[in-house]
């Protein structure tokens, strides 16, 4: 294969889009947080580590999670890195910083009543830079915007299921958006509501 082939091949890749989705930016999965305790000489801490597994139907405690539904979104950057095709000429520009989240929500009551919709959200989000050819984790504040807090604190038995994308720009400035990804978070409340100290 010719340098022209694979030069063509790259743009293909980074043109790849559908909606304002990339199709080289997918969200493969969501993974919380694990807590690690303070000790005399280090505070406590929350890790995310984008080889675990995803958490399945996660609990968020309205009388006791603090974090406010922190979610590690697993980006995998599939993108070339063309700084590879001709290192005299090209830059490491494929890599992806992402900016913020854009999710939606769904309300699904336990006790079999109609969906609420809430209204779409733009959650800014903690993370580095996704490099071509690897995946990190984005933490995402599900719940962080006032109006969703507020419904999530009124509700003691529910599911919310989440739409989220992550938009961002990769180095070359060209602003781009992972795939979307469905999360369902069980809320809850009271005793009977263990709740992952992170999330």
């Amino acid at each position: 294969m010719n340098l022209r082939n694979l030069i063509a091949i790259a743009l293909l890749a980074a043109a790849c889009t559908t909606n304002d989705r990339n199709g080289s930016l997918v969200v493969t999965g969501v993974v919380v947080g694990k807590f690690t305790a303070a000790t005399p000489t280090t505070s406590a801490a929350c890790t995310y580590n984008a080889g675990d597994g995803e958490e399945i139907l996660p609990n968020y405690n309205t009388a006791g999670s603090v974090n406010r539904a922190s979610a590690g979104f697993v980006v995998k950057n599939q993108l070339i890195d063309v700084s590879t095709l001709n290192t005299a000429l090209n830059a490491a520009t494929n890599n992806f910083s992402p900016h913020q989240a854009v999710v939606d929500y769904e309300i699904l009551p336990s006790t079999g009543a109609a969906p609420v919709t809430l209204a779409q959200q733009i959650i800014p989000v903690s993370s580095g830079a996704v490099p071509s050819q690897t995946s990190q984790v984005v933490v995402v504040e599900l719940f962080s915007p006032a109006t969703v807090l507020a419904a999530v604190n009124g509700l003691t038995d529910a599911f919310v299921r989440t739409t989220t994308r992550i938009e961002g720009k990769l180095d070359d400035g060209t602003t781009v958006s992972t795939s979307d990804h469905d999360y369902v978070v069980h809320v809850c409340n009271g005793a009977n509501c263990a709740f992952e100290a992170c999330f």
